[in-house]
Formats: C-alpha cells, sequence, structure tokens
C-alpha cells in the first residue's frame, strides 16, 4: 500500500514538474500565463527582464537550473528529499551567481520594495479576510464550494470532486502577517503544493494593506490558478483516465 502511494506521489510530482516546464519556457498551453512578481523566483523575473540581452549559453542554463529547481520542489514536497538543492545541483547555484552578477551590470533599475510600503498599517480583521477571500474564490471558481476541510487544518479551504478524489484549492492567510499564500491540492494521495512553485519559487506572497488591495490580490491569483487548475485536471485525468468528471472541456 504504501509503495502504491508512493508511487502516485512520483508520478504527480512527474506531472507537475512537467507541467512547470511548460510554465516557465513560457509553451503552450502556458504561453499566456500571467507572471505575478507575488509567485515567481527572483532569477526568474530577472531572466525575463533581461532575456533580450543574455546570449544563448546564459539563457539556457538560467532557464534549466529554474526548471530544476522547480522540479525539485514538487519531489521535495510530495515525497520528500533529504539534501538541499544546493548540494543536489552545485552546478545550478554557479550558474545563479554568475547570473546575479551579470544582470547587476545590466539592469538600470532595481525592483523596489513596494511590498512593504504602509507596513504600519493594521491589520485586517481575520473575519473580513476570510469573508473577501470566500467571496472572490467562488465567484471566480463557481465549480468549487468552501469548506471546512480536517486535511488542511488553518487554510481557507475549496474543493471540488474529480473522480473519487477532491481537488482543492488553498488560502494561508497566517497571523502575523499582510500577504496570502495560494496552493492546490488533492486529497487521494493527500497533497498540497504552492502555485508559486511552477515558477521556481518556495512561496507564493500576495500581499494587502486594505480591502481593496485583498481582493484585487485574490483576483491576481486566482487568474494564475485558472491557468494551472484545468491544464493540472487534464493530465491527472489522462494519467487516471477511469470515471473522469472534467468541468473544463
Amino acid at each position: 500500500m504504501m509503495t502504491s502511494l508512493n508511487n502516485e506521489r512520483y508520478k504527480i510530482a512527474d506531472i507537475l514538474g512537467a507541467m512547470a516546464e511548460k510554465v516557465l519556457k513560457r509553451e503552450p498551453p502556458f504561453e499566456n500565463i500571467p507572471v505575478h512578481p507575488e509567485a515567481c523566483s527572483e532569477i526568474y523575473l530577472r531572466y525575463l527582464d533581461c532575456y533580450n540581452l543574455m546570449d544563448n549559453s546564459l539563457k539556457r542554463k538560467v532557464l534549466k537550473a529554474e526548471i530544476d529547481k522547480a522540479k525539485f520542489f514538487f519531489l521535495k514536497r510530495l515525497v520528500g528529499v533529504n539534501e538541499s538543492f544546493a548540494n543536489a545541483y552545485p552546478e545550478h547555484m554557479e550558474t545563479k551567481k554568475e547570473f546575479w552578477v551579470w544582470s547587476e551590470k545590466k539592469i538600470e533599475t532595481k525592483p523596489s520594495s513596494s511590498h512593504f510600503v504602509g507596513a504600519d498599517i493594521k491589520k485586517l480583521p481575520k473575519n473580513q479576510i476570510t469573508k473577501i477571500v470566500k467571496e472572490v474564490v467562488l465567484r471566480k471558481f463557481p465549480e468549487f464550494s468552501h469548506s471546512k476541510s480536517k486535511f488542511f487544518p488553518g487554510t481557507i479551504t475549496f474543493k471540488r470532486n474529480w473522480n473519487d478524489r477532491n481537488l482543492f484549492i488553498l488560502v494561508d492567510k497566517g497571523t502575523k502577517r499582510k500577504f496570502l499564500d495560494f496552493f492546490i491540492g488533492l486529497d487521494k494521495p493527500l497533497i498540497s503544493v504552492d502555485i508559486a512553485t511552477f515558477f521556481s519559487s518556495a512561496q507564493s506572497k500576495y500581499y494587502y494593506f486594505s480591502h481593496t488591495d485583498l481582493e484585487r490580490s485574490v483576483e491576481k491569483a486566482c487568474a494564475l490558478i485558472a491557468f494551472i487548475m484545468p491544464n493540472l485536471e487534464r493530465e491527472l485525468t489522462s494519467a487516471w483516465p477511469i470515471n473522469s468528471n472534467s468541468q473544463y472541456e
């Protein structure tokens, strides 16, 4: 049973990794997926900014490093990997250093730390945060329902049935912070992955400092999930085709 479960986890990690590769290469069906600083690694954002200035060799090296990092993160999350990415891929760490030094000389305007503007504003009450998140997510994804799931405590959870399983959209509002973290999940096997992993980042951080900011941030994250979720479902349906009931066809 445990072997079968691990095999499923490896299979899903492979599916997610292959999707991430297409996302990072901006290949179909992800050629128009939004690129949000809130959900991207700094290296990938800088790679896009500097793309037309880079020679082909550096482009290939940086992109390969970001793809391998995304796949490593998925594998670590779903299966468990004892070593760090730096130990597993020392050559990619050298590429990161090389690219960062090179890009510092090319970029005239550095990204601002706008996330922290207004950081002294009082945090919104949790019940208001939950209310706005629920309204926006259910408006964007009416096929999902709000659910208090025992599987993902501490998150605002939305689910919908797929085959004999449930797909989830999870929103973690944290405790002492002013950003939301978005995940997608599955209950068989029980997994959740941060949407930022598709962009080679460990955590999505959609900041807000007002009701308007909050609604805008949730809508922004939903726009990204709207690309990921239907394609994930298609890939899972291809892997486990029995009783498919896709609502995205």
